[in-house]
């Protein structure tokens, strides 16, 4: 799954509304748990689901940029290898990538490549 955004400005654009909505989600259950309730879809659309799924994004956006301003064309796709590497810098409990056949996941048991 890809949590990332075309652009940093457009992820951080998302992440400052998302958080806002769940600011004013949590400072509201005190008053109406309604409106509350309402603001829930707001916020796990917005974050693309919980503030870890934006933060992921966040380093998913920012390589994809990288790489894009490297190779000076934009890709259509996240590639696997930024996944990999959203995998390396946040853990591999984070962000793990399933595997793709029995063949494949016995490999990546024993360690072998």
């Amino acid at each position: 799954m890809y949590f990332g955004s075309k652009t940093i400005r457009l992820h951080l654009l998302r992440g400052f509304l998302g958080f806002l909505a769940l600011y004013l989600l949590v400072s509201l259950l005190d008053r109406t748990i309604w409106l509350s309730l309402l603001l829930i879809p707001i916020v796990l659309y917005l974050l693309k689901g919980c503030p870890m799924c934006w933060t992921i994004g966040l380093v998913e956006t920012i390589v994809t940029s990288v790489r894009r301003d490297r190779k000076g064309a934009e890709p259509a796709d996240p590639k696997v290898s930024d996944i990999a590497l959203s995998r390396i810098l946040l853990g591999d409990v984070v962000c793990p990538i399933p595997a793709k056949s029995k063949a494949d996941h016995r490999a990546r048991q024993t360690g072998n490549s």
